[in-house]
């Protein structure tokens, strides 16, 4: 793939124009404001607001897209017409002439029209197909929805050679038998617990990486932009390809892609009957868990101003921070390269604390509690008197104390079919809010508007 070309001083000097012109627009708003007080100040908020929502539908698609459609549309008739009521019609002539200047500036400056907005490049490089590939795939991952056969064949048809598990095979010991053969890009087609021990294999070694999502729910394909619903054509990454680097986490040494879980939800997950009755479990749990008399977690940690907590009812470890905020992207990540991982630490006295907690999560919401505790860190350490519960991965294991987390930075070099989005939701939200900014500035420094 050839190179783009820098920018010239032409683009350059009209992403500035660009920029000018979208501030001279907002003083001229301003003006707007204060001269006809409070109608004016209405209006101009009407005008930003319909500016706002259009500019949201060009970044949004279907239903989001026709309401904010809609909203755009409504606030700015509103605006006009107060305009015309306050005869502030030269300053709604003068705004609309300078930010069609700067529309125009910003085409020319990037080379791209509006529409190009919709499309967002995922991070990474595209490289060429594996010499070697081995796509080791577990049959019975997601109740066997996708038969092994079919993973099979198109792990050939890709120039890849299948290794299905057997029982009493030690996934482990596969994927480096296959390293040792001379792999130079591994594959799982599994669940996310079964992705990070053979991703683990393939960054050790420096392999590239394909994660093939037959597991159950696939949290770590859908923060790589890997789509869930196309297993079998997630496995054209084989052929050409686009290459990230991922971070991997680690506690006491056995790796995760996601995140660990301690407290409240790895004991729940630890109990008889929680895969096929998960709500039903957490209700019948949680007043043993949280109510008077429950002996708590003994779950002991250090915050970052150095200040000793005992007994968190819950503990999450991320690989990278998950958004936790209401709007696009809610609970996947927007990066997995950062290097550091996101630590929640929460105090939860009740079970109606936990009730409330889970259903704010439910509604797409984030915390917003008391004793929530949130932060970001190389490294982590939870003690305990006793082995320690924890979910890794979604996977239930007891652990010896204390727990030490870390993070391994890029060192996974995942790759992605080219048909495939490349990017997560939380991702995709923040590249389209900021894109438009993020080409102009980096063309006014000269680099390539990305």
């Amino acid at each position: 793939m050839r190179t783009p070309a820098a920018p010239t001083l032409r683009q350059r000097a009209l992403a500035v124009l660009a920029l000018v012109a979208g501030v001279a627009v907002i003083a001229i708003q301003l003006r707007v404001a204060t001269r006809s007080f409070p109608s004016g100040l209405i209006a101009a908020l009407l005008a930003f607001g319909g500016m706002w929502a259009l500019w949201r539908a060009i970044v949004r698609q279907g239903a989001a897209r026709l309401v904010a459609t809609a909203f755009g549309v409504g606030a700015l008739a509103i605006s006009v017409t107060i305009v015309l009521r306050e005869d502030l019609i030269g300053e709604l002539l003068l705004s609309a002439a300078v930010l069609l200047l700067g529309l125009a500036a910003a085409h020319r400056a990037l080379g791209v029209d509006v529409g190009a907005l919709n499309g967002v490049s995922p991070p990474g490089t595209p490289v060429g197909p594996a010499a070697k590939g081995v796509l080791i795939i577990n049959p019975k991952s997601g109740d066997g929805r996708i038969p092994a056969d079919t993973l099979a064949d198109a792990a050939r048809a890709h120039g890849a050679e299948p290794v299905v598990l057997s029982a009493g095979d030690d996934l482990r010991e596969l994927a480096e038998r296959a390293a040792a053969d001379g792999a130079d890009v591994l594959g799982m087609a599994g669940g996310d617990g079964s992705q990070a021990l053979v991703a683990s294999v393939a960054a050790a070694h420096g392999l590239g990486y394909v994660c093939v999502p037959s597991g159950t729910r696939n949290h770590f394909a859908l923060d790589l932009g890997v789509d869930r619903e196309d297993a079998v054509g997630a496995i054209a990454a084989f052929g050409d390809a686009v290459e990230r680097r991922v971070d991997l986490g680690r506690v006491n040494g056995r790796p995760f892609v996601n995140n660990a879980s301690l407290g409240v939800y790895a004991s729940i997950v630890q109990a008889d009957g929680y895969r096929g009755r998960k709500l039903g479990t957490a209700a019948d749990m949680l007043p043993q868990m949280l109510g008077p008399g429950a002996p708590g977690f003994d779950l002991h940690y250090r915050s970052p101003h150095g200040n000793d907590h005992g007994e968190a009812q819950l503990i999450f470890v991320a690989n990278n921070a998950y958004t936790l905020d209401a709007g696009p992207g809610f609970g996947t990540r927007a990066q997995l390269d950062t290097g550091t991982l996101r630590i929640v630490a929460a105090q939860m006295r009740t079970p109606s604390q936990a009730t409330e907690l889970i259903a704010r999560f439910a509604a797409g919401r984030g915390p917003g509690m008391h004793g929530w505790r949130e932060w970001s860190a190389d490294t982590f350490e939870v003690t305990s008197s006793d082995e320690i519960e924890v979910a890794v991965d979604g996977e239930a294991l007891k652990l010896a104390s204390p727990l030490r987390f870390g993070v391994e930075p890029g060192v996974i070099r995942a790759r992605v079919a080219p048909a495939h989005p490349g990017i997560s939701p939380a991702g995709l939200a923040r590249a389209r809010g900021r894109t438009l900014l993020r080409r102009l500035l980096n063309t006014i420094r000269g680099r390539v508007a990305r």
